[in-house]
């Protein structure tokens, strides 16, 4: 694996920034992500309404591969379908997906994990969530606070995703490490430090049905473009292949080798 210069130092700055977040905590932090826009092509599938929420874009993309590797994994050891939305903040779209196919949720065949490098809403008090005017709408306080129970929420960088256990009803202690099927990701590696191991790490935590969708694909808008770049080098040195796709894309997709079959139009 190759590293951008000052690799050690990196990820020694990195890592105490990191623990010192953890330790001193963040009481406001500010709303992103309530949507997902954009597909992976100029004509997006179409949308997908389940148990009263509408998907459009990536996440009925999303929906659509979940659907079709929860078919695949049928009678596999484990047959539940891990998603992670990778630097998800409050996670409302993975909590929106997570309400749309809440009977899976439930009984363990779909779970939803939302990763963050310092912040877990999940242990917001309601009145917290009530008072803070970072999530601006009470339409949206009111569907947090009312279905945030139906995800995992973490705090986690790229490399102690090896470590991290999830427990979901009627499976048990689930490692995610290798058992990831999904990985969304935007807006959170661009301002990454190391992006040269940590896109290989999220690489090597894929399922061998694993799709990851990566958001932050522009070098130049990462922090270290070389690093990016590298990091996109070491990704595709494991079994792994970049899926091409057409300029409208909001995203760059990397497949596992068992992976089904993306539904990108609504004609795919």
């Amino acid at each position: 694996m190759e590293y951008a210069p000052r690799y050690d130092k990196r990820r020694a700055t990195h890592i105490v920034s990191r623990d010192h977040g953890r330790l001193q905590g963040k009481e406001c932090w500010p709303i992103r992500g309530i949507r997902y826009d954009g597909g992976l092509a100029k004509e997006c599938p179409a949308s997908v309404n389940e148990n009263g929420v509408t998907l459009e874009g990536i996440e009925s993309v999303i929906y659509k591969q979940l659907m079709n590797v929860l078919a695949e994994k049928k009678g596999n050891c484990i047959d539940s379908v891990i998603a992670l939305d990778f630097g998800g903040m409050y996670g409302i779209p993975f909590i929106r997906l997570a309400k749309s196919t809440e009977d899976l949720v439930r009984r363990g065949k779909i779970a939803y994990v939302v990763s963050n490098l310092i912040f877990n809403p999940a242990i917001m008090s309601d009145e917290e969530v009530r008072s803070f005017s970072g999530l601006n709408h009470s339409d949206y306080n009111n569907f947090f606070l009312k279905n945030r129970g139906l995800v995992h929420f973490i705090t986690s960088d790229a490399d102690e995703l090896k470590s991290i256990k999830i427990n979901l009803p009627n499976k048990g202690i689930i490692p995610l490490y290798k058992n990831i099927d999904i990985i969304h990701e935007d807006n959170a590696l661009g301002k990454s430090q190391l992006l040269d191991s940590d896109l290989p790490a999220l690489g090597e935590s894929l399922s061998p049905q694993g799709v990851f969708f990566l958001g932050d694909r522009d070098a130049n808008l990462t922090i270290n473009p070389r690093a990016f770049k590298l990091g996109v080098r070491n990704l595709l040195q494991g079994d792994i292949r970049k899926v091409n796709l057409d300029d409208h894309s909001q995203y760059d997709v990397y497949v596992k080798p068992k992976a089904p079959k993306l539904i990108v139009t609504s004609s795919s």
